[in-house]
């Protein structure tokens, strides 16, 4: 699991996460993709089409743009009590030898 240390500020290191899961599915080629997070403030910032001037908007932007790539990409609030076993299968990722995350196979 990749971890952000240059990131303190909580905010940027859920979008910089946000980023990383969305450059995972364009690179195994997914075209039907949602995301579902538990910070409300990161779904409706990457649903919003209002510009977002703040520090994390040119990743916001870039998110953005990515999704396009998708037949369909989907972001999706969730409360955290309902992302209990998401967060338990992100925590159990591995990374292969090529340093990619690898999840488990009940995820494909």
């Amino acid at each position: 699991m990749r971890r952000f240390q240059h990131a303190e500020d909580p905010l940027l290191a859920e979008i910089l996460a946000a980023r990383e899961a969305i450059r995972l599915g364009a690179a195994e080629g997914w075209q039907h993709v949602i995301v579902e997070w538990d910070s409300k403030t990161v779904i409706d910032r990457l649903n919003s089409s209002s510009a977002d001037n703040s520090v994390i908007g040119p990743i916001v932007e870039e998110i953005q743009a990515m999704r396009r790539s998708f037949c369909y990409c989907q972001f999706s609030h969730v409360p955290r009590e309902a992302n209990f076993h998401a967060d338990r299968l992100a925590r159990a990722a591995v990374t292969d030898a090529e340093g990619r995350n690898a999840f488990p196979s009940l995820l494909l």
